[in-house]
């Protein structure tokens, strides 16, 4: 319709301002939205408390260390020597009584340019800390921290209990037994010609001199990477530590399925081919935010995202979801966003409408799942921030230990179009993250049933890499330089 693209435009705007960024947030949900909103809040740990920014107080079930008696609290600074100051009182013996500071047991800075560290604390002090740090100047804005989870788990353990549903979302296991201990022979999934991967390597394969590639960063948040994997790229693959060990070890396997999607290798006689077959026209940064069972915080994914940014993604891959919406998450997707990096999220898996960060975050670009015809996956959450679709049902890919595994879910959508956009960027590298946004958008395959346009359920359509691709060829960046 024409009031969702409106609303899909105001929310692919460039957000000079977080001000800009929280009224379109708030314009691109109705009031019937913006009531259950309120009502799931009211009923869930994580309600909000009043300050002049606004801060998120949990109810210290999970803040996230309760195992060890700690609570993990987000905060932003006002500046960076606020900042500063407040990571020296802990190892200071001159720190002032009866202040906040003078409570830390540990700190960790998260992001220099936005001012933003996680403090722990005793969770036995928590009323006391919070108070303090309301009256405190120099903090504009505290949230309690959260957990996140892989797209799966989350759906599994909380959204569910259907048995038709947890089948979607886990290995299929009888494909498994058939799989897992043997190499495949190289295989293309159909996905791949669902989103005219293979359209794109054939015609640049054919004329590599008219179209050089400029290598693109991908960046991956899940549960790390097996780097040892045969099918998968292991020269120049780097990655951030949040927390949850080495990286480039997967003890769960979701993280590094998601990577085979994206980038398994072509051409190599085993396993399958993901959107970019080529390592050289291509890189992974991994950022392991999520534990062998699939589980992070808050604090874990913003170090993973502030771990994209520094070393130089231009694409950010996340098949996880979890808490409710933090306005220090704004924060951070919006110096991503500055910094001309695109970020993809999963929509969810339960199957209806509803808002699932980081998903529904303006500045984030939503996938949802659709199977082999091409028609929107029965467990694909929706809404107005659903922006585009990709192969999501019975996805073979990549899983530790040399082995290949099915899944299904929008944690398989989303590397699918992240991939597109990885593929298609490196051969117009000029184009900034907005005009790739759009491109992908105005060329997506229409899955409404005029065909045209985009609705709720599907956004915009189902990515297609060929279409981008032709589109920027004949127009150049200028074809994603408006509005529409």
């Amino acid at each position: 319709t024409r009031h969702h693209q409106s609303n899909r435009a105001a929310s692919r705007s460039s957000a000079s301002s977080l001000a800009t960024l929280v009224t379109v947030a708030l314009l691109t949900h109705g009031t019937a939205d913006l009531a259950l909103a309120r009502r799931d809040d009211s009923s869930s740990s994580h309600g909000r408390r009043a300050r002049a920014a606004g801060s998120v107080r949990g109810g210290g079930s999970i803040g996230v260390n309760g195992n060890n008696g700690k609570v993990n609290l987000l905060v932003k600074y006002k500046n960076s020597l606020a900042q500063t100051r407040s990571l020296g009182n802990i190892d200071s013996n001159d720190s002032p009584l009866n202040t906040w500071q003078a409570h830390i047991t540990s700190t960790s800075t998260i992001s220099e340019e936005r001012h933003i560290s996680s403090v722990e604390i005793d969770a036995s002090e928590i009323n006391l800390v919070w108070e303090e740090m309301m009256a405190d100047e120099d903090v504009e804005l505290v949230e309690e921290d959260f957990p996140m989870y892989k797209t799966p788990y989350n759906s599994i353990q909380q959204d569910s209990s259907d048995s038709d549903q947890t089948s979607h979302l886990r290995h299929k296991d009888r494909h498994l037994k058939q799989q897992q201990n043997r190499t495949l022979m190289e295989s293309q999934q159909y996905g791949i010609a669902q989103i005219q991967a293979s359209a794109v390597w054939a015609l640049t394969k054919k004329y590599p001199n008219k179209y050089p590639n400029t290598p693109v960063k991908v960046c991956i948040i899940d549960t790390g990477y097996d780097g040892s994997h045969e099918d998968l790229p292991t020269v120049g693959v780097t990655g951030t530590n949040t927390g949850y060990g080495d990286a480039l070890q997967d003890g769960d396997g979701h993280g590094t399925h998601c990577a085979g999607v994206i980038g398994a290798v072509g051409d190599n006689g085993r396993g399958i081919v993901g959107v970019n077959p080529d390592p050289t026209k291509f890189s992974f940064h991994i950022a392991k935010a999520l534990n062998d069972d699939g589980v992070g915080t808050a604090s874990s994914v913003l170090k993973g995202i502030q771990g994209c940014i520094s070393s130089g993604a231009k694409i950010i891959s996340m098949s996880l979801g979890g808490g409710p919406k933090s306005a220090i998450f704004q924060e951070l997707y919006k110096e991503a966003y500055d910094k001309d990096v695109l970020v993809f999220a999963a929509a969810g898996n339960v199957g209806v409408m509803r808002d699932d960060y980081p998903a529904t975050y303006p500045l984030v670009v939503s996938v949802g799942a659709v199977d082999k015809a091409g028609n929107r996956a029965d467990f694909s959450n929706w809404n107005d921030q659903l922006e585009l679709m990709g192969p999501g049902v019975d996805i073979v890919s990549t899983i530790p230990g040399n082995r290949y595994g099915m899944l299904s879910g929008t944690s398989m959508a989303t590397p699918f179009v992240a991939g597109v956009a990885a593929l298609v960027w490196g051969y117009f590298p000029q184009c900034s993250n907005q005009q790739m946004r759009n491109v992908l958008a105005k060329t997506a395959k229409s899955l409404t049933t005029n065909g045209s346009g985009c609705n709720r359920k599907t956004g915009f359509g189902l990515v297609q890499a060929k279409e981008a691709f032709d589109l920027l060829d004949k127009y150049g960046c200028a074809a994603g330089g408006e509005d529409f």
